[in-house]
């Protein structure tokens, strides 16, 4: 799963494929992945989401950053959660203000860096 996901994510990424908002409804709805436990499942398809402007998945996204705080998942997160549109650059934002006393100084330096 985490391959196949982060092969999506890469055609995205690369400009060869582009996946609907209702693409990535129906996945979510067959193999229930926004409510997948695996940390490293969830990133990848969070970051797949968001990549793909699928703003349903802000809340998941959310709570998340706020309760995983592995710069391995919270940095790529927050780049593609400011890529998604403006409301996604908000909540990436809003989110990470509320949230950095929760990360490692380093981890909130390096989110600083990207938002600048």
């Amino acid at each position: 799963t985490v391959v196949f996901l982060e092969s999506l994510t890469t055609a995205i990424s690369t400009g060869t494929a582009k996946f609907s908002v209702a693409v990535l409804d129906t996945m979510d709805a067959v193999y229930g992945l926004t409510q997948i436990g695996n940390c490293e499942i969830k990133c990848r398809w969070h970051e797949l989401c968001l990549l793909s402007g699928r703003e349903a998945i802000f809340d998941a996204v959310a709570v998340f950053v706020t309760t995983m705080g592995r710069m391995k998942y919270v940095r790529p997160l927050y780049r593609a959660w400011r890529k998604c549109s403006k409301e996604g650059e908000r909540r990436a934002r809003e989110t990470f203000e509320g949230a950095r006393g929760f990360y490692h100084p380093i981890c909130v330096a390096m989110v600083e860096k990207d938002f600048a």
